[in-house]
């Protein structure tokens, strides 16, 4: 898996500031630090393709970013979730640019993607009726992650910037057999 680190913010009775190097962290147990995430479902439209599609954007950890080693520092890693197939790159849509191991769910007025990668392994978010009816008739959604969205504010503007920095990846995520 490589180096690799997770820098957190906390309140300060939650976890004291600081390097730690041991992969130990301790504290009252009514204070340990949780990491929260957050998923917003949209209709999404690309240019220069006919169609909608059903889009869940999530953030995995809101309080919290993957790291890397990355010349005399530190950068944001995505490589957990690019190591399962999600792609900074343009994005194809249906069963050629599958997520393995991952599945949908499309449910009354939520939708669910269940993955097999940390911090969590199923991320939900609220649904309209237009959302859940593309991802049913299309087999599937788009599934959209960055760690500088917080897909509760998402805008037009900044969904396009994370597209085109490649801080969003993504991929298509097929609904399982009910």
């Amino acid at each position: 898996m490589g180096e690799f680190a997770l820098a957190s913010l906390h309140h300060d009775r939650c976890r004291r500031s600081g390097w730690n190097d041991s992969g130990h962290v301790s504290g009252a147990p009514s204070s340990m630090p949780t990491l929260s995430n957050a998923s917003q479902m949209l209709v999404l439209s690309f240019p220069g393709r006919p169609g909608q599609w059903a889009m869940m954007v999530t953030n995995p950890a809101l309080e919290a970013i993957p790291i890397r080693p990355a010349g005399d520092g530190w950068a944001v890693s995505l490589r957990p979730l690019t190591d399962v197939g999600l792609k900074a790159a343009e994005l194809e849509i249906g069963a050629a640019a599958a997520v393995p191991g991952a599945t949908a769910a499309a449910g009354a007025g939520s939708a669910t993607v269940t993955m097999t990668v940390l911090p969590f392994d199923s991320y939900t978010a609220p649904a309209g009726a237009p959302e859940l009816r593309l991802a049913r008739e299309q087999g599937g959604l788009v599934w959209g992650v960055s760690y500088a969205l917080h897909p509760a504010n998402l805008t037009d503007a900044a969904m396009g910037a994370e597209m085109k920095s490649g801080r969003l990846i993504a991929g298509w995520v097929a609904l399982g057999r009910d």
